[in-house]
C-alpha cells in the first residue's frame, strides 16, 4: 500500500509539475509576445509623430511661402494704385493738370492775399 501511494504521489507531481512548466512556458511566452507588440507599437507611434512633424513643416513652409507672395502681390497692388490715374497722386495730377506754382514767392503771395 505504501508503495502504491509513492507511485500515485510521484505520478500527480510529474503530471502537476508538468503542467506548471507547460504554463509557466506559456505565460513567458505571452509576456515576451506582449513585450514585442508594446515595442512594436510604439516604434510605429514613433514613425507616426516622426511623419507628422514632417507634415506639419511642409505645410507651414508652404503657408509661409505663400504669405510672402500674398504681400508682396499686395504691395505691387498698393504703388501702382498710388500712382493710377482714378487714385491717389495720379486723381489729384489729373483733376488739375496746370495748375501749380513756378516759384515759391508765388506761391507765398497767394497764401498771403487769402490769409491776410
Amino acid at each position: 500500500l505504501q508503495k502504491a501511494i509513492h507511485f500515485l504521489s510521484d505520478g500527480m507531481s510529474e503530471v502537476i509539475g508538468n503542467t506548471t512548466l507547460k504554463t509557466m512556458e506559456k505565460v513567458e511566452d505571452g509576456k515576451q509576445l506582449a513585450d514585442d507588440l508594446i515595442e512594436e507599437s510604439v516604434q510605429k507611434a514613433g514613425d507616426l509623430v516622426e511623419g507628422y512633424r514632417d507634415a506639419v513643416e511642409a505645410g507651414r513652409s508652404e503657408l509661409e511661402d505663400k504669405r510672402a507672395e500674398f504681400e508682396a502681390a499686395l504691395l505691387h497692388m498698393q504703388n501702382s494704385m498710388k500712382y493710377h490715374r482714378l487714385f491717389g497722386v495720379g486723381r489729384i495730377l489729373s483733376a488739375a493738370p496746370k495748375k501749380g506754382f513756378e516759384k515759391y514767392q508765388d506761391m507765398v503771395d497767394v497764401i498771403k492775399k487769402y490769409v491776410v
